[in-house]
């Protein structure tokens, strides 16, 4: 029930009675889903991959679109925002920029805001990076949890050290 698919290819495996009040908007949104609830993708190849993930949200193209686990609660608003995401489970992660968390594939409880956010971290647990390239092309792996940068380009160079925190312009 409450099913919306406008699309070359959108919601093309999905099984109605077992992704409720599920929105599909653009070529290949959501085609690989068959069940899940409460999904919206708008955009070309956005959620394209995801099986059997719910309550994800994936607004531009691209977003969140290499995710065929069980990935749920994750949000990607923005081209390429959290692109190669891939947790089995409950990844509760937020991107929002172009590129934003696009490089985490297992990591979880991330909020990535502002062009190339934490965007080649792979593993990240619980960071908060918001500004554009905050934690960007240099921080890697999972080394940095509970790291807080907020900033242009702050901690861009962080290559380990967990509970960091650092604000303002290339902090």
């Amino acid at each position: 029930d409450g099913l919306v698919l406008v699309g070359d290819n959108a919601g093309k495996t999905l099984n109605s009675s077992n992704a409720d009040n599920t929105i599909a908007v653009g070529r290949d949104a959501l085609t690989a889903l068959t069940s899940g609830s409460g999904n919206v993708a708008v955009g070309a190849y956005a959620l394209d991959l995801i099986k059997d993930g719910g309550y994800n949200t994936a607004v531009g193209w691209n977003a969140l679109t290499a995710s065929p686990e069980a990935g749920s609660h994750n949000t990607a608003i923005g081209y390429n925002a959290l692109a190669a995401h891939n947790v089995d489970g409950d990844g509760r992660n937020t991107a929002i920029g172009s590129s934003a968390g696009e490089d985490i594939t297992s990591g979880t409880k991330n909020i990535a805001i502002g062009k190339n956010a934490l965007a080649t971290s792979t593993t990240a647990l619980s960071v908060v990076a918001i500004g554009d390239s905050a934690m960007g092309a240099t921080a890697t792996g999972n080394t940095h949890t509970g790291t807080v940068a907020i900033g242009d380009s702050a901690l861009a160079n962080l290559s380990s050290g967990a509970g960091n925190i650092a604000i303002g312009y290339q902090a």
